[in-house]
Order: structure tokens, then C-alpha cells, then sequence
């Protein structure tokens, strides 16, 4: 059997994980370029949006949405080289909804259910943050290093309060609990 997979960051882990099988020819396809390494910087990732390493693609017209926008439509950033959308979304470590996978299972998705995807979330994780750790929800043995900033900004630790103060916990959006406050992990070491 032959496989072909996009090189984003989705593609390249199934492609390598495919690969590890041995009985099966797989090919790692990218229609964009390799990208430059200031796409390592998280605060640069608007930059590169926009750009021929962005699928700029557009939405269609929306009747309830979009009304302070030109004829209602607006981009959506999809990153268009080796890498993906990784090098555009300011290397954020967000994980789909809980309930969303689990959808996906009662629909006859089988494999699919949180449950069953959550081991291969935690065998991508080198999660170097104890406190996140600990939940049982992240891997620390994976290729990818994952961890939360070493400070917060004014703005972010303003926000979080005023999500206290409305009765928000402050949670870890890839945990055991995704609504509140959330404390994301980004794909670079601390």
C-alpha cells in the first residue's frame, strides 16, 4: 500500500507513524516550501500569515456573521509549507474538544473516541511543565517539546483574574477539564 500525506504537523506524525510499520511505502508531500526558521518565533507567526506560506483561503459570504466586514467574508490562515499550520499559530499546543472525538465515535468513528486518541496525543508530548504533567492528560517521553511560558504578560494575567472573578477556573486546555480560563502549552522548550 502507498500513503500520501501533506507535511503539516498532523501528516508528518502519521506519516512517521506509518513508516515505523515497514510493509507499507509512504510519501511525504508538501505543495509549499520549507519555511524560514523565524517561524520558530512564536511572536513573528502573524508575519508569515498572509504571505505564499499561507492557503489565504476565504470564506464565503455569511448572513449572520461577518457583518463588519467587506461583503462578510474574511481569510482563514492555513500554513502552506513544510510544517503546516504549526508555523502560523504561534506554536500553540491546543488539542480538538474532548466531545468532539468522542462525536466522532458514536458516529461510527471507530478508534476515534477521546479515550482511544489520548494515548497517541501523550506519545507526541515531551511535556516539561510538572504542574501539567501530573493530570495524566500529557506524555513526556515524545518527540515534541511542550511548556507553558516561563512569565505571563500584564494583559494575560489581567484576563485570567477577570475570568476568576466571573467564576472561571484556570484550567489546562489539553486537561481533564477544556472550559475556563485556559493555561495553554506552546511547542518550544522553556
Amino acid at each position: 500500500m502507498t500513503y500520501f500525506f501533506g507535511a503539516g504537523s498532523a501528516g508528518s506524525v502519521v506519516a512517521s507513524r506509518l513508516s515505523e510499520k515497514g510493509c507499507v511505502t509512504v510519501v511525504l508531500l508538501e505543495a509549499g516550501k520549507s519555511p524560514p526558521k523565524l517561524t520558530d518565533c512564536p511572536v513573528l507567526n502573524r508575519y508569515f500569515t498572509k504571505t505564499d506560506l499561507d492557503w489565504n483561503f476565504q470564506t464565503t459570504s455569511q448572513v449572520n456573521a461577518g457583518r463588519g466586514l467587506i461583503n462578510r467574508t474574511f481569510t482563514m490562515s492555513a500554513g502552506k509549507a513544510i510544517g503546516g499550520s504549526s508555523i502560523i499559530n504561534g506554536l500553540q499546543s491546543v488539542r480538538g474538544n474532548r466531545k468532539d472525538y468522542d462525536n466522532w465515535a458514536a458516529q461510527g468513528a471507530t478508534g476515534w473516541s477521546f479515550e482511544e486518541v489520548l494515548p497517541y496525543f501523550k506519545k507526541l508530548e515531551n511535556n516539561t511543565d510538572p504542574e501539567f504533567v501530573r493530570n495524566g492528560y500529557h506524555g513526556i517521553n515524545g518527540p515534541v517539546t511542550m511548556s507553558k511560558p516561563k512569565y505571563d504578560s500584564e494583559l494575560k494575567i489581567a484576563v485570567s483574574e477577570a475570568a476568576k472573578q466571573m467564576g472561571y477556573d484556570l484550567t489546562d486546555s489539553n486537561g481533564p477539564q477544556q472550559k475556563g480560563s485556559n493555561k495553554f502549552l506552546y511547542n518550544y522548550p522553556s
